[in-house]
């Protein structure tokens, strides 16, 4: 289980740091579209590391086990 855990904390560490560089690589912004969408990737970011959060969260407890 302390494998699993530290892969799971390793990769919730990761999400958490990258996640504007994750939204920003999945997203195709024009040039006009750019202030318009701001709001919605902050947004999108915010989610993206919440996940990371849990993911690190459930690999810290598989480390507890």
């Amino acid at each position: 289980m302390q494998i699993v855990g530290f892969v799971l904390f390793c990769i919730g560490v990761i999400i958490t740091f990258f996640a504007k560089r994750i939204v920003m690589g999945k997203t195709r912004l024009d040039k006009d579209d750019k202030e318009d969408m701001q709001m919605l990737l902050s947004g999108a970011v915010i989610a993206v590391k919440m996940a990371g959060f849990v993911v690190t969260a459930i690999g810290f407890l598989f480390l507890m086990i």
